[in-house]
């Protein structure tokens, strides 16, 4: 049976979605990253301001392969859908969907040759013949975050090993983070110590850093570098 109407499912049904994380900040720079780096991107820039109404404007831009329309409609902006399994990574296309776009006033994705502007679960898709090699992606968030998703931003950064470059607001920032020296192998990666970051612990894949928390040591600290696919370890956290 086909039905003439849907329900319309604003931005606020997905409020939520900032209390299925222990830092939602960390949780937005993280699929943000992730899905730019699983596109094969080497270029990344994040530009985050204050708009005139005091709501906070952020900007993603990569370099990596442009999503198709199948992607887009079937994986990233259907409710239920995702895209680990569809591509082999980590990135933000089944439940992170809803902190990356749905829970925020509005979003455009530029993809390609295709532009999506959304709100909530509703969007308009269109093509356009300015087309990019990438992905642009801008959500409006309420309130001001600035300090939060740069500070945030700064952290990710200086916890991660990764050869392509990062940009905050214009400025490169490093992210070269080594493992340092290898104490043990467990099942599930290998296990680090360097004396960078004293009394964390870091949990990596492929240097993208996942979550960190404290560790019992006052000298060092402690980098996890998961093995295996990302599908297997990985969930909202």
């Amino acid at each position: 049976m086909t039905f003439a109407n849907q329900v319309a499912i604003g931005p606020e049904f997905f409020g939520k979605a900032f209390n299925d994380y222990a830092d939602w900040g960390w949780a937005l720079v993280r699929e943000f990253f992730q899905n730019s780096a699983d596109a094969g991107s080497y270029d990344i820039h994040f530009v985050v301001s204050v708009d005139g109404n005091g709501d906070t404007i952020l900007t993603v831009r990569n370099n990596g392969t442009p999503m198709t329309r199948d992607i887009l409609v079937n994986k990233l902006l259907a409710l239920g859908g995702s895209g680990k399994n569809f591509q082999g990574s980590v990135g933000g296309f089944g439940k992170a969907k809803e902190i990356l776009y749905f829970c925020h006033q509005g979003y455009t994705i530029h993809t390609g040759n295709l532009i999506v502007t959304g709100s909530g679960a509703g969007y308009n898709i269109e093509e356009t013949d300015n087309a990019i090699a990438g992905t642009v992606s801008s959500i409006t968030m309420s309130g001001d975050h600035v300090s939060r998703i740069t500070g945030v931003l700064s952290l990710f950064a200086s916890y991660c090993q990764w050869d392509g470059c990062l940009y905050l607001n214009g400025q490169h920032i490093n992210t070269n983070l080594r493992k340092g020296s290898p104490r043990r192998e467990i099942t599930s990666g290998t296990i680090y110590t360097n004396r960078m970051f004293p009394g964390k612990m870091i949990v990596r894949m492929g240097g993208i850093p996942m979550f960190w928390s404290h560790a019992g040591l006052n000298d060092r600290g402690v980098i996890l570098e998961l093995g295996g696919k990302s599908s297997e370890y990985l969930t909202v956290s």
